[in-house]
């Protein structure tokens, strides 16, 4: 928007609005009239990383002239935005849009990615206009709101984000301002989405048995940390159902962190009266107890996955001791056996104890007197190297395959799913919250949540085609291949509906409250 303001004597300023969009027809100022650009303003920008306690309601200049009450109706999200050179501006405005003369070009205030221009006609000093490059609300840009909103909705560590703008000499505003966009606005607005998304599954789910998937996530690596995330995941939808947020300093310490995310998620389930009748953890020695004496009615079930990587690496570790070197030749093989145990048992204890025994035998190439209910192997010739009867190698495969313990748990072993799943979305949650980084806790609340919103929306995209119909493929190298090479199908790319609708949450939520001070706290949200 552009304000006209023609002046003359003896009569009172009156203003005409001109629209001067990115498509006006530039005049040619006059050839006597060299300093086309005119000498910038002797005022030092007042921009937002000086002014560190700027927030959102204060009066940025006292200047009258700057009447920044421009509300936008729709939300601003969905409109394109550009960078514009100041070089660019400076040329916009150089000419007089009322007499064609040339015109005093100074940037009047900057507040964050906001420009306020000043254009001052030379001829008369009568034709004034000032130009604001974007929208504002209650005397707040609209684009600092929204940068602070992508920022965090993306994922991105505010400080490398606005490191980048920086390193464009790009207008930006300060972190203490995003902090305060994010506490007073972001935040509420992924807690309020967060709602209606998780009453939404939990109306669902109401009145049908549940089979979970549950697994902590420490927030940052080693022994060090100070938050634990856990989510709980219905297997057979693959949704994340609740995530909760627990810190190690509420409770006895960093190992109870998983029992006491996994007691809060299970209460909140049961008091919306759901009923969960299966649940697949981890070996975890509190949640078992707890599990075992608080909830008999819940079938626990061990994933395979867990207890399959401490099998592989006690293996190779074996394999490392003299004449032992057969013992990894088979460590992978073995492994893969647990999987084929809990697979082809349907649940029976003693058939996936006798099943998973039976390896003990195989690699010594005996394939029958097994037991009485699994005899013999059910594969055909195979032609491998085999473990010498009664060596060392087989005296290490026995120790960790007939473990006692380890006995134990195969019988626990999950038959119909892993928590593949949850591994996968503690991926993204990596990713929207990546553990080098230190968050306080309701920006660790708030980035899990948004995990939660991306898994949940993406979790059932379908494979992606060519143009012909045919499905698409890509060769991957996953970590636990070691370098080897897997097959996979290519899927449709992800889609961000979410995010369009926390930007509109947000931008209502800025409509409603005109300043910082008068933001309400969220009501709780259940997760």
């Amino acid at each position: 928007m552009c304000v006209v303001e023609m002046k003359s004597q003896g009569t009172s300023t009156t203003q005409q609005t001109a629209d001067i969009g990115i498509q006006c027809m530039l005049l040619t100022p006059a050839l006597d009239d060299q300093d086309s650009n005119g000498p910038e303003s002797d005022e030092e920008p007042e921009t937002d990383e000086e002014d560190t306690d700027w927030a959102p309601g204060a009066e940025e200049s006292e200047d009258e002239d700057f009447d920044l009450e421009d509300v936008v109706e729709s939300c601003p999200a969905a409109e394109r935005k550009f960078i514009v050179f100041e070089s660019c501006l400076r040329t916009l405005f150089a000419v007089c849009v009322v007499c064609s003369g040339a015109c005093t070009v100074t940037m009047k205030q900057i507040m964050g990615t906001m420009v306020v221009v000043s254009s001052v006609c030379k001829r008369t000093g009568d034709h004034t206009r000032v130009w604001y490059s974007q929208p504002a609300h209650n005397s707040v840009p609209v684009g600092n709101l929204m940068i602070a909103a992508a920022t965090l909705f993306s994922g991105c560590s505010p400080t490398v984000a606005l490191n980048l703008f920086r390193h464009m000499s790009v207008g930006i505003y300060s972190l203490k301002t995003y902090f305060n966009l994010q506490r007073c606005y972001l935040i509420p607005a992924i807690q309020r989405v967060w709602n209606i998304k998780q009453q939404a599954m939990i109306m669902k789910k109401k009145g049908t048995a549940l089979r979970l998937g549950g697994d902590a996530r420490c927030s940052s690596p080693g022994h060090t940390t100070k938050y634990g995330s856990y989510c709980l995941m219905d297997m057979n939808t693959g949704e994340v159902l609740t995530t909760h947020i627990v810190e190690c300093n509420g409770v006895q310490g960093r190992a109870t962190v998983e029992l006491e995310g996994l007691k809060q998620g299970i209460c909140i389930l049961e008091q919306h009266g759901l009923i969960v009748t299966e649940l697949i953890t981890d070996r975890h020695a509190q949640v078992c107890k707890w599990l075992k004496t608080e909830k008999p009615n819940i079938k626990h079930w061990f994933d395979v996955w867990h207890v399959s990587k401490s099998i592989f690496r006690k293996l190779v570790a074996a394999a490392k001791k003299p004449n032992c070197t057969s013992v990894g030749l088979w460590a992978q093989a073995i492994s893969n056996h647990l999987y084929w145990t809990a697979a082809t048992s349907g649940g029976d204890a003693d058939m996936a104890v006798q099943k998973w025994t039976s390896v003990a035998r195989h690699v010594c190439n005996t394939h029958e007197g097994h037991g009485d209910i699994f005899p013999r192997c059910e594969h055909g010739e195979i032609n491998r190297q085999w473990v010498e009867n009664g060596s060392r190698a087989q005296e290490e495969i026995q120790a960790v395959v007939l473990n006692s313990r380890l006995l134990e748990d195969v019988r626990q072993l999950s038959p119909p799913d892993q928590t593949s799943s949850l591994e996968s979305f503690h991926n993204v949650v990596c990713f929207f919250g990546r553990k080098q980084g230190h968050f306080l806790h309701p920006s660790v609340e708030a980035r899990v949540i948004l995990a939660a919103l991306h898994f949940n929306e993406n979790v059932g995209k379908e494979r992606a085609r060519k143009l012909d119909g045919a499905q698409r493929w890509k060769v991957s190298y996953p970590k636990f291949k070691k370098g080897g090479a897997v097959v996979r199908p290519v899927k449709e790319s992800d889609t961000y509906d979410y995010v369009r609708r926390l930007m509109e949450l947000v931008w209502q939520i800025w409509l409603e409250a005109p300043s910082y001070e008068e933001i309400l706290v969220p009501e709780t949200f259940i997760s």
